[in-house]
């Protein structure tokens, strides 16, 4: 199994006349959300527990936490971002370590960091229940949809992305695997690009293929309701880059991450096609669109500051500055 690495690609300039060529999937009117900004947060006063902020924050009760690749620890701050604890012991073999770390999940009581293997923590106590291999493959996300968890999973071998089902148990770590549907991507897309990120509301799984900007709907039983590009995407033609191999890349990431408001998705978006202007640093990795559960555009907001990851808490939206050094905190005024 692959490390999973944060794309690197370089974003391309996109011309005035290539951003006309979209594909507009939401023509309705749409509404304005205003957030504004109220503080500004760095790591500095959490040296030497923590110098990095390299996920989204993401909230647990009254707990705040997110994952530093410095050293290699999920870390735990209280709302005014004074440490708490942090979860692993670094990188390394040993029981409490990881050799690389692919993604973490809070479910029900319990703590998932994960990679090669799994480290199950009580999110209650911090305290270390256990440990288990995971399969051979790229596990992207864990989750809990209804009563499995759900896994996004990239098979190099096999070369296919698909949302696996699982039972859990502290004595058996994950088990009885199930590959459940098949996330559609080209073949011969950079496996790079072949990632995703779920969120659940009411009895739907919705999986984001971010950087090709593709929506994936589920139901409760994994069938395939909806595979559509987000509302206002670049084409194919515009942002698709075919090579003489046969492989191909995206030029422009279409988004950085998605999150959940009520009963609509919030996906950060690399550009703001809804104005149809070429790209500008007014909008540029600073747009956020809001998404219901049929793939529609309802509202758009945009963030004083660029982020590479959003996540909303309450009426607050948290962005983390791409420089993974501060998060952002906003308040939703209406």
């Amino acid at each position: 199994m692959k490390s999973k690495f944060v794309s690197t690609k370089i974003i391309l300039v996109v011309t005035g006349a290539l951003l006309l060529t979209f594909c507009s999937r939401n023509t309705g009117k749409y509404k304005w959300v205003v957030l504004e900004k109220k503080e500004q947060i760095s790591t500095n006063g959490l040296i030497p527990n923590s110098y990095l902020i390299n996920s989204s924050v993401e909230g647990h009760g009254d707990t705040l936490y997110y994952w530093d690749s410095s050293v290699h620890k999920l870390i735990l701050v209280n709302s005014k971002f004074e440490y708490i604890g942090s979860l692993s012991d670094g990188q390394g073999t040993g029981p409490e370590q990881l050799q690389f770390h692919s993604g973490h999940s809070q479910i029900d009581s319990l703590f998932f960091i994960f990679g090669y293997k799994a480290l199950v923590y009580n999110s209650r106590t911090l305290e270390f229940i256990t440990s288990f291999k995971l399969p051979d493959v790229d596990i992207h996300w864990i989750v809990k949809f209804g009563s499995t968890y759900a896994l996004g999973v990239y098979s190099y071998e096999e070369n296919e992305y698909s949302v696996m089902s699982a039972s859990f148990s502290i004595e058996k770590g994950l088990y009885n695997y199930e590959n459940r549907v098949t996330i559609p991507f080209e073949k011969n897309l950079d496996e790079l690009s072949k990632i995703t990120i779920p969120e659940i509301i009411g009895d739907r799984l919705f999986v984001l293929k971010q950087d090709i900007g593709e929506l994936v709907i589920l139901d409760k039983d994994f069938r395939l309701v909806r595979d559509a590009p987000l509302p206002y995407s670049l084409s194919r033609e515009v942002n698709w880059e075919r090579y003489e191999d046969g492989t191909m890349d995206i030029n422009t990431i279409e988004a950085w991450d998605m999150s959940r408001f009520g009963d609509e998705l919030v996906v950060l978006r690399s550009l703001d096609l809804t104005n149809k202007t070429p790209r500008s640093d007014s909008t540029f990795m600073k747009t956020l669109h809001f998404i219901n559960t049929n793939g529609e555009l309802t509202k758009i907001a945009h963030l004083k500051e660029k982020a590479n990851h959003i996540s909303l808490i309450g009426n607050y939206v948290y962005a983390i500055d791409p420089r993974n050094e501060v998060y952002i905190k906003y308040e939703i005024i209406h």
